[in-house]
């Protein structure tokens, strides 16, 4: 029922996917398989559906609870519904069992960033940045830390370079900043016209505009 439903889903049938799932649920209700496929579904493919994506999920984890890549699809989940805390205490609680997951710990500086958390945010996020420097993704949260902890001459090193690779409004905008800060007014003029060209949305400058 598993395969059938792995077929549905190819040819873009995803109520029909849907179906055979809950079908080898009802034969077999402790089918690990039938519930991470539903919740993948739920998670990505159905509209409308992450609750269900939620339940299907804690369920995954309720029987293996050192599974890091359902933690961290349902730790996204949690943090898309702002519910940071949770998030990481989940996250917090996976990490105990799995030691050195990039994602988890990638997860958990994105969590300490939304809260505020710089120096948290920063202490899971730089390492990862070192390790991996084509990810723009936690060097943006290193950049930004160390914007907000007051150390802009290193936070203009993280982020000049990663304003040449990624195409990030808000990496931009701070580029342009932290370039007049350190007397390059035509580096920074240029930084924040492309950051402009980008996004003119006002949220990028309340971002990091303080």
């Amino acid at each position: 029922m598993l395969i059938l439903g792995g077929a549905a889903e190819r040819l873009e049938d995803l109520k029909e996917a849907e179906r055979w799932y809950l079908e080898a649920l009802k034969i077999k209700g402790d089918l690990l398989d039938a519930h991470e496929l539903l919740g993948y579904l739920y998670e990505s493919r159905i509209p409308g559906r992450t609750a269900d994506a939620v339940v299907e999920f804690r369920k995954v984890l309720d029987a293996r609870p050192d599974d890091a890549d359902i933690a961290g699809r349902l730790a996204q989940i949690l943090i898309d519904q702002k519910k940071y805390v949770e998030a990481l205490e989940l996250i917090e609680r996976v990490s105990l069992r799995v030691q050195g997951s990039t994602a988890l710990d990638l997860k958990r500086a994105s969590l300490y960033f939304a809260q505020g958390v710089w120096d948290k945010a920063l202490q899971y996020a730089e390492p990862l940045a070192a390790a991996d420097q084509s990810q723009p993704e936690p060097r943006k949260i290193q950049g930004i830390c160390l914007h907000k902890l007051g150390r802009d001459s290193e936070a203009y090193v993280v982020i000049k370079q990663l304003v040449h690779q990624c195409q990030d409004a808000e990496v931009g905008v701070l580029a342009g900043q932290l370039a007049i800060q350190a007397g390059e007014p035509d580096e920074g003029i240029s930084f924040l016209r492309s950051a402009f060209q980008q996004s003119r949305s006002p949220e990028t400058l309340d971002r990091v505009g303080e």
